[in-house]
């Protein structure tokens, strides 16, 4: 977060101040469009709390983080399946499920031929 220069000793964090910030951190590291930071409630809601609902998810590779509103801290989510308690998730449909057929067929980060999180279709016949 140094990197960033987000101050370390904050009593507590604003994602609306600091979520564009890192937002920008990784774009400006890694690419546009490459990792998405996304910011969940305590709740275990599928619906995001950072970015609004007007950002569309384009990137299959999300940096998931839970916002504790008690503690006024946020926590990296490291699985994001077993934080959403089932199979899949997908951070564009915003929507867990328990096997791949069950995903969204008009989700832009579905192949339609397998299935997959991916951002273009892949070779697979049927």
């Amino acid at each position: 977060m140094t990197d960033m220069n987000i101050p370390m000793d904050l009593p507590e964090y604003d994602l609306v101040e600091w979520g564009p910030v890192i937002q920008q951190w990784l774009d400006d590291n890694y690419g546009k469009d490459v990792h998405q930071l996304v910011c969940y409630p305590e709740e275990y809601s599928q619906k995001r709390i950072w970015p609004g609902e007007d950002v569309q998810i384009k990137s299959i590779r999300t940096i998931n983080i839970a916002h504790y509103s008690s503690k006024k801290h946020f926590y990296p989510i490291e699985n994001i399946r077993v934080f959403m308690g089932n199979n899949y998730f997908c951070p564009a449909c915003e929507e867990s499920f328990s096997t791949k057929e069950h995903h969204k067929s008009k989700c832009p980060l579905k192949c339609k031929k397998c299935a997959r999180f991916t951002k273009k279709e892949c070779d697979k016949i049927g």
